[in-house]
This record gives C-alpha cells, sequence and structure tokens, in this order.
C-alpha cells in the first residue's frame, strides 16, 4: 500500500527496483479514490478552506449534513419542523391525488421526479395485458429516453455521456475520433508532441542510451539542453532545473515509458525499436493520439494537487472523467471564453457546483480548476486550444484536423 512518505520518483515500496510511479502508485491511488468515496462526500470546500478527511466511516453526522445542504435548510430543527409539514400536506391531500416528493413541496423539481411523473402519466389508463407486458413497455421507454439526444448534452444521449463518464474504467475513448489520415506536420505542431520527438531523438544522439539520476530521472545535461531549445528565456551559465520542475518534460517521460519507446532499468534509459520507430515521420502522429490517450485514460490530473485538497479530489477528478465531453463542447464552440465553456459543463453536471451552494467566490474556483486542468494542462500542452487572453481561447489546426466526434 502507499506510504504517505513514498515520493513520486522514489523506489517502490513493494520491493521491485522500479520508480513508485512507473511502479504501484497507480494502483495505490485507485484503491485511496475508492476509500474516499466509500467515505463520504465534499461538503464544498472554499479557497482557502478546509476539507473532510477521506477514508473513514460514513456516519449519521454525515447523513444529516448531506440532507442540510440539498434541502438548504441551516440547522436539523428547521429541516424536521418542514418534514413535519411535509407530512401533514400528504396526509391532506384526496386519495387518487399525487404525491409530491419532498424536494418538489420545497418547490425544487429534480429531472429524475419530472422523468417518473411523464412516464406515469403515459401510462395511466393504458390497459395491459400481464405486469410482464408493462415491464416490457417501460423498458423501451426508458431505452429511448436514455438514447435519445438532451439539449444539455448538447445533442448527446445519456447513454453516451455514461460511456464518456467511465471511459477511464474501460480504457477505451468514446465519441472523439482520430484522424488516421492526419498529416505529421500538423501533429509536430502540439508542444508535448515535439518534446517526446526530442527526448527520443536526444538519446538517438548520445548513442541510444543515456544516463539517469538516482532518482530515475533525466539527467541535467539533457535538462540544459531542453531548456536551451524550449525556453526562450533560458541563457547559457543560468541554474539548470531537474526533470522534475519542468512540466512537459516530466510528461513527456511519463508517456515515452508508458509505450515502451524506451526501457528503464539501473539508472539507464535506453531506447527501444518502437521509439526508434517514432522518430519516422508518420511516427510523430501516432505519439499524438498516444498522448492524448494518456492524458485522458491514464494520467491523475488531481496528483499533483496538495493533501489539503484530499476531501475534494473525487469531485474535481469529474473534469477528467468528463473531458471527451469538454473536447466535444469545443468543436461545437471552437472560439469563446472559458468561462462561457465552463457555464456549458456545469450545465450538463449540474451537481459539480451544488457544493458552491449558489456562492459566487466557490463557483469561480471551481471554475479555476476546469481552466487550469482541462484547457491549460490538457488542451495547451497537446496543441488543441490557444489562449487568446487571460480569458478567451479558440481551437487550433490540430484539433480540426486531428479530431472528430461520432455522434
Amino acid at each position: 500500500m502507499m506510504d504517505a512518505m513514498t515520493g513520486r520518483n522514489d523506489p517502490c515500496p513493494c520491493g521491485s527496483g522500479r520508480k513508485y510511479k512507473h511502479c504501484c502508485l497507480r494502483a495505490d491511488e485507485a484503491r485511496a479514490r475508492a476509500a474516499r468515496a466509500a467515505g463520504g462526500s465534499w461538503a464544498g470546500t472554499a479557497p482557502g478552506g478546509g476539507a473532510h478527511s477521506g477514508g473513514r466511516e460514513f456516519t449519521t453526522e454525515d447523513a444529516q449534513a448531506m440532507m442540510l445542504r440539498q434541502t438548504g435548510f441551516s440547522t436539523p430543527e428547521e429541516m424536521q419542523a418542514a418534514m413535519d409539514e411535509y407530512g401533514a400536506f400528504c396526509e391532506s391531500l384526496p386519495d387518487d391525488a399525487d404525491i409530491p416528493t419532498f424536494m418538489e413541496y420545497l418547490g425544487r423539481r429534480s429531472p429524475a421526479s419530472d422523468l417518473t411523473r411523464q412516464i406515469r402519466s403515459e401510462v395511466e389508463g393504458r390497459e395491459f395485458g400481464s405486469f410482464q407486458e408493462l415491464q416490457e413497455h417501460l423498458g423501451e421507454r426508458m431505452a429511448s429516453i436514455n438514447d435519445g439526444p438532451k439539449e444539455d448534452f448538447e445533442g448527446l444521449s445519456p447513454a453516451r455521456m455514461h460511456e464518456i463518464l467511465h471511459a477511464r474504467e474501460t480504457k477505451r475513448v468514446p465519441l472523439l475520433r482520430f484522424n488516421a489520415a492526419l498529416a505529421a506536420a500538423d501533429a509536430e505542431s502540439s508542444p508535448l508532441v515535439e518534446t517526446i520527438r526530442w527526448v527520443l531523438r536526444y538519446h538517438a544522439d548520445h548513442g541510444g542510451a543515456i544516463r539517469l539520476t538516482d532518482r530515475d530521472n533525466y539527467p541535467r545535461a539533457l535538462c540544459r539542453a531542453y531548456m536551451a531549445r524550449f525556453i526562450p528565456s533560458y541563457r547559457e551559465g543560468m541554474p539548470v532545473s531537474n526533470e522534475e520542475s519542468l512540466t512537459l518534460l516530466v510528461r513527456g517521460h511519463d508517456i515515452i515509458f508508458q509505450n515502451d519507446w524506451t526501457e528503464e532499468s539501473r539508472n539507464r534509459s535506453e531506447l527501444t525499436t518502437e521509439g526508434v520507430q517514432m522518430l519516422s515521420t508518420k511516427g510523430a502522429v501516432t505519439i499524438f493520439q498516444r498522448a492524448v490517450e494518456f492524458l485522458l485514460l491514464r494520467e491523475d490530473w488531481t496528483d499533483s494537487l496538495p493533501d489539503s485538497y484530499e476531501g475534494a479530489l473525487t469531485h474535481l477528478a469529474l473534469i477528467q472523467n468528463a473531458a471527451i465531453f469538454s473536447l466535444y463542447l469545443l468543436s461545437r464552440h471552437p472560439t469563446g471564453t472559458i468561462g462561457e465553456l465552463f457555464n456549458r459543463f456545469t450545465r450538463a453536471f449540474p451537481d459539480f457546483i451544488k457544493p458552491a451552494q449558489g456562492d459566487r467566490r466557490t463557483i469561480d474556483w471551481l471554475g479555476d480548476f476546469f481552466a487550469t486542468f482541462f484547457v491549460n494542462d490538457f488542451c495547451v500542452p497537446l496543441g488543441l486550444v490557444t489562449v487568446i487572453s487571460a480569458d478567451r481561447y479558440r481551437t487550433t489546426d490540430l484539433f480540426t484536423n486531428a479530431l472528430s466526434f461520432e455522434v
């Protein structure tokens, strides 16, 4: 199991001799996420505020606090008084009257209750030959609803959205299609693809193999050459950063290793046959597709957050889980403000901002996470989006030429 003191680049505690992030880290993170999900829900962490701790028993107090948030009452006494009034109201209704849910009684109807009422009104007065016939009718009706497009999903069906949200579990990318005829020059316009090909070329130029540091990072000599190539402000003689402070290089290293383009052992990184193939003209197109799939399905976008955000990780993970939908939004709205893009995202996933309870500061805080995770840390490094100003974006030619969506 994961040790709180084990760093990503430390030797794995399992004793394999491999770097922790290349061995047991992802399995440990998956167990930790499951424990957090079982331990309770996040009640909303305002900027600078604390967060609930994960991995504990979900108590009666937790359930009560959740109900207070959902119903909008300040105290249990207020909520109990409203429930008593609701009970008395229901008892006063005629026997044949529809009984509203508690949230409907409070004037807060939900899509689920609306759907239930819609289906009930459709079958009311109809005669069915058997209970099985009724079940078959309801099954067909629910299937047609799940397969039908929804306005809040910008024309996608609930069934397709379910596939998108579970892509990281199934390890397949629904809806999104890669253009097999993409030009290599387009793929090479991606900063991440350019970084990966540069690292592979660096290996090739140094006899096909380089020494790694004791923490299995790339050596300072490589980092110095990388900074001279990609960081305009770098000048000869300036202090050289290590790999861990060069974000794009770290991600490129992970993608290279996970795709077996290099083989690492005993502080040595050696170019593989597959890695050599990635240096060919068409290799850039393969690297681009593999990089997109890696960032969508395998990398954990919340991994860099400090421990103080632990209670919010499961909540914030929705940004990554729904990233394919956000790419679809970009295809439909290729230019605009990031704020508008976030509003479209929350229209499809209103529960994402529900913990904010209408507080503008907390909603903006969640919007900043969306902008950071999806736009700045995913789309920009891949070369899919250009940020024109602080809040404006536009998709790139690479986005248009590389991606399509099977609606």
